[in-house]
């Protein structure tokens, strides 16, 4: 059966691919691949349906979209902001915490601490745009970027007012506040 399995891959049709042995006194005596199923015409007559409907690509470029953007912010994941990384050279590597991120999860709720996220992504992309953002894991971010030190730090103010603003709207007490602390190198 593995035999079958390595000859149908010879197919040269997209649709179905089969692959056949022929054995006799236990010996394999010929191999044999379709080239299209019963009844078809073969895609090297009218075409490969496939591609015309381009199935193959759209499904490509569906799971690479998914192998490096993040879910939750549509950033760049891990592996997505490493290929970009290699790209492009910028001047300064941010690395950027949500402090006290694991407080809203605990005491709010995982849904309330994706909307900070997806809220915090959304801030990120506002003032970083012309920059190369990622989600490194959990409540950490990495940003590629040209702007100076001053910049930077006015961002992170004004984005750490803004995550105060919105936790307000939900915590009364605000016995954690939220805000973003960074770090970087040139």
């Amino acid at each position: 059966m593995e035999i079958a399995k390595v000859v149908k891959k010879r197919s040269t049709c997209l649709r179905r691919q089969v692959g056949a042995v022929l054995v006799k006194d236990k010996r394999i005596i010929a191999t044999g691949y379709n080239g299209a199923p019963s009844g078809l015409e073969h895609c090297l007559e009218v075409g490969c349906l496939r591609s015309k409907l381009n199935i193959v690509e759209k499904a490509f470029n569906e799971y690479r979209q998914k192998a490096r953007f993040d879910k939750l912010t549509n950033l760049y994941n891990r592996e997505g902001f490493e290929t970009e990384f290699k790209k492009v050279k910028y001047g300064t590597l941010l690395i950027l915490d949500l402090d006290n991120f694991k407080y809203i999860n605990d005491t709010f709720g995982h849904e309330k601490g994706d909307e900070i996220l997806k809220e915090f992504a959304w801030q990120l992309n506002k003032y970083f745009k012309e920059d190369l953002i990622g989600r490194w894991g959990g409540d950490e971010f990495l940003i590629c970027t040209n702007k100076d030190k001053e910049q930077i730090i006015s961002i992170i103010d004004t984005i750490n007012k803004s995550l105060k603003d919105i936790q307000k709207q939900f915590d009364k007490k605000l016995i954690k506040q939220l805000s973003v602390s960074a770090g970087g190198c040139n």
